[in-house]
């Protein structure tokens, strides 16, 4: 996966951020037993109330590290 926005316009500590993403990626494969598709990173928090879903009948997870 090639990331579209540079890591250092998001997270001042750029090397903690890569091991997490590579963290997640190992766990997703583990559990799932293929490699993600995307990995979506926003800077702020997240709910994790279960009201995120998207217009087209699909669940949206929330994850936080």
């Amino acid at each position: 996966m090639t990331p579209s926005v540079k890591l250092e316009c998001l997270y001042s500590d750029t090397e903690a951020a890569k091991e997490r993403f590579k963290r997640l990626k190992s766990e997703f494969e583990g559990h799932f037993g293929k490699s993600p598709e995307l990995l979506f990173s926003a800077p702020g928090r997240t709910e994790i109330g279960g009201n995120h879903t998207t217009v087209s009948c699909f669940a949206a997870a929330s994850i936080s590290t």
